[in-house]
């Protein structure tokens, strides 16, 4: 007969509506984006579909998302909230006076914090700082701390890895062409590594065409360096430009190591350059096409650098 039952006069009935409402703060993080996918699995395998929301990490936002929800027939809800009534935001500035950071130099300042959930915006300036291993290191104050901002305008960074340490990701990273300030994100940790600029909005500044090509490839040595370390043991240990990179093994996913586009490997959300203008056809036969690639160009005259960031054979051939 091609009879098809009237669903929604059956839920009416049952006082059922068979929906179940999700709030997330963004939808385009790979945190949140995975989080859906399995709360949807789950509900389809009950019979429930999903009404999805987003709250733009927006606190007015989340609150009238909640009073419309409460308004509709639905069997429950799901909220991700980004934010906490009670966490508080801190400031960490490192001005040029400051040329030694030690170890672990947040666990006695910020101690107990992580009772508040707390959130931090790092500025580093300066020249010739030595960090050690752990100095910045936000796993001690709990899993709820998190690094929101941090900008990193360092000239001769010497690092003893890993500095930076944390448990989440990073919302936004500005960064010169300086691989220690790269790696120290990109290989946080030293017993699980972890990648805490999967997500995040990361901008690099430059000061001439040589000085960043020679940068990216760097970055791109440095990514295959690490993948062939990973695929052919779990623990890692290498050594790449006088830097040695060492934990027991990955947090695998954080790290894309099959995908031959490099900004996808390292897993960022948005990459921007900053500096003069370049040519960006040779930015991508580095690190790959991506719609989510921005170049902000200053407007002032190209100029050279010194020989430590002149390309190499190698990179003048491969440009």
């Amino acid at each position: 007969m091609h009879y098809t039952p009237n669903v929604n006069g059956a839920r009416l009935r049952l006082k059922h509506s068979g929906v179940i409402a999700v709030m997330v703060p963004v939808i385009n993080h790979p945190f949140f984006a995975e989080f859906v996918e399995y709360v949807e699995q789950i509900a389809m395998e009950n019979k429930y579909s999903l009404l999805l929301v987003t709250s733009q990490m927006n606190k007015e936002r989340e609150k009238e998302i909640l009073k419309k929800i409460r308004q509709k027939e639905i069997d429950g809800a799901i909220f991700v909230t980004h934010y906490s009534h009670d966490e508080k935001e801190y400031n960490i500035n490192i001005g040029e006076k400051i040329d030694l950071i030690s170890f672990n130099a947040l666990e006695y300042t910020f101690k107990n914090s992580y009772k508040h959930n707390p959130i931090f915006n790092i500025t580093i300036k300066g020249d010739n700082k030595n960090a050690y291993s752990h100095a910045l290191d936000f796993t001690s104050l709990g899993i709820n701390a998190r690094i929101s901002n941090i900008v990193i305008d360092v000239n001769n960074l010497v690092v003893n890895h890993p500095v930076i340490c944390a448990g989440s990701y990073i919302d936004n990273a500005n960064i010169n062409c300086d691989l220690n300030q790269f790696a120290t994100l990109y290989l946080s940790g030293d017993v699980i590594g972890h990648n805490i600029l999967k997500g995040s909005n990361l901008t690099i500044n430059y000061t001439s065409e040589t000085e960043v090509y020679a940068f990216l490839i760097d970055i791109k040595k440095l990514v295959n360096v690490l993948k062939k370390n990973a695929l052919k043991d779990k623990q890692i240990y290498f050594d790449y430009k006088k830097v040695v990179y060492e934990c027991v093994s990955l947090k695998e996913e954080d790290y894309n190591f099959y995908d031959n586009n490099l900004f996808k490997q390292i897993g960022l959300a948005t990459l921007t350059l900053n500096g003069p203008e370049i040519n960006k056809e040779k930015v991508e036969k580095i690190i790959g096409k991506d719609e989510n690639i921005f170049y902000t160009f200053e407007d002032k005259t190209l100029k050279e650098i010194s020989n430590d960031y002149a390309l190499s054979y190698v990179a003048e051939k491969f440009l």
